[in-house]
């Protein structure tokens, strides 16, 4: 069986390539290879595929990510919230202590739009553009918008994110089923020394050849 890495087309889920008797069984049964979170079988080259072009898209946003957040000010938890403007507290509103927790968090939940962008959907989208602060261009906080690109009703996920406290972060996080139009104030950011800030999108990215099948 290959050591390649593998994904489910589904769901996007890392698939571990089967060892011993489950290799034999999956060999015996045309090497398919099973997804345990939703069950779906697939081919192990399909499932390579899959995850050679989902890390493509994952690879750009990660980069874009960490180069947005360190435009960003650390504030203190009330400015923090200023920025974010929760509605409630709770299960929403997320604290992360480190970067790498922020980027597991926001793979988590954008996982739907990388998947259908693995999968070729070009309608699927992802941004990442300033927020503002309130009556001025200085950029706050960040705004991650995507949505899938295949449903009649579209899934999106807006996730608002500020540096809070020494190294942390802090998110907010609303979810739909419409298109949200970029802020015009989004374009004309900077950040707190002046620094012009853009505005990332995937559709600006070309995807990996070949895309994966579902």
């Amino acid at each position: 069986m290959s050591d390649k890495p593998l994904m489910c087309p589904t769901c996007a889920t890392h698939i571990d390539a089967p060892h011993g008797l489950s290799a034999l069984v999956s060999k015996i049964q045309r090497a398919h290879v099973r997804c345990h979170k939703c069950g779906r079988t697939t081919h192990p080259k399909d499932a390579h595929i899959m995850s050679t072009s989902y890390q493509h898209w994952f690879g750009q946003f990660r980069l874009q990510l960490e180069a947005a957040v360190g435009y960003l000010p650390h504030l203190e938890l009330n400015p923090a919230v200023e920025v974010l403007k929760p509605k409630h507290f709770d299960d929403d509103v997320h604290h992360m202590h480190t970067f790498r927790e922020l980027l597991d968090y926001t793979s988590e939940v954008f996982r739907p739009v990388f998947r259908d962008r693995a999968l070729g959907y070009d309608d699927a989208e992802l941004t990442i553009s300033p927020l503002n602060r309130e009556g001025s261009n200085v950029a706050m906080g960040l705004r991650l918008y995507g949505h899938c690109g295949h449903n009649h009703e579209q899934d999106a996920w807006t996730l608002l994110i500020t540096r809070y406290g020494p190294r942390g972060f802090m998110t907010y996080l609303t979810t739909g089923h419409s298109k949200h139009p970029l802020p015009e104030s989004a374009t004309k950011s900077v950040s707190l020394d002046g620094k012009p800030m853009h505005v990332w999108s995937m559709k600006d990215h070309k995807p990996p050849v070949p895309a994966a099948t579902h």
